[in-house]
């Protein structure tokens, strides 16, 4: 099975990329493969409480595939 992307707001802020890491967790405890996307470039404030969190950001991806599983999470667009 595919990993299922999970990933919010095409302009992430804070709490869509802190949403993503948090349910990729998650996913993972209870054995789903998943893994947290963004699908924009992050802000300042974002970065800075990566950074002072000591996390990575989730990997940037340009489009998402047909037939790709993907789990919405902070996220209000069409």
């Amino acid at each position: 099975m595919e990993k299922i992307l999970i990933t919010g707001h095409k302009n992430p802020d804070t709490d869509t990329i802190c949403s993503s890491l948090a349910m990729e967790k998650i996913a993972k405890h209870y054995g789903v493969e998943a893994q947290a996307v963004r699908l924009g470039k992050l802000n300042k404030e974002t970065q800075y409480a990566l950074n002072y969190l000591g996390l990575e950001a989730p990997e940037l991806i340009e489009k998402v595939e047909e037939g790709q599983e993907v789990l919405l999470v902070d996220h209000n667009e069409f």
